[in-house]
């Protein structure tokens, strides 16, 4: 999971491959499962397997929203 998540949202700079700090966009597990391949199935088991990733990698929340990075340029062209 923590792969399929690193590929769809940039968490580094692709020039520099330092962390990106601009995690503006707030957005709810299910709203990140639907972000993800098709293959992913928004149910329960996978929301807490993403607030796992999403812990993993530091990512800030409030509540159930999280504060995520941009879409990666590659994965945006496909929803």
């Amino acid at each position: 999971m923590k792969d399929i998540v690193l590929e769809v949202f940039e968490f580094t700079a692709d020039k520099t491959g330092e962390a990106l700090s601009n995690r503006t966009i707030k957005m709810t597990s299910s709203e990140i499962i639907n972000e993800l391949p098709k293959n992913i199935i928004n149910n329960r088991s996978n929301q807490m397997a993403v607030k796992k990733v999403l812990k993993g990698l530091n990512v800030k929340h409030n509540r159930r929203t999280y504060f995520m990075p941009p879409l990666s340029k590659a994965d945006s062209s496909t929803h």
